[in-house]
């Protein structure tokens, strides 16, 4: 409604859909693990509720993944 209005740019309506297109791919990568064993693993990563025996039996997973630990 902005963009029609004329207050907000066409280039920054591009960057605003590309930012959110961006952020479905990233959502959809997460969801497409064929492990469910997996798929918990990275959804307890990203909310941040890891315990410390997931952390220690899937050390290099989660590392290959980005975490960091806290």
């Amino acid at each position: 409604m902005e963009w029609k209005s004329g207050t907000l740019p066409y280039f920054e309506l591009t960057e605003l859909i590309h930012l959110f297109h961006k952020k479905n791919q990233e959502i959809y990568k997460d969801f497409t693990y064929p492990d469910y064993k997996d798929l918990l693993l990275v959804a307890k990563m990203k909310l941040g509720r890891l315990s410390e025996e997931d952390i220690k039996e899937n050390k290099r997973l989660l590392e290959f993944w980005g975490y960091e630990g806290q």
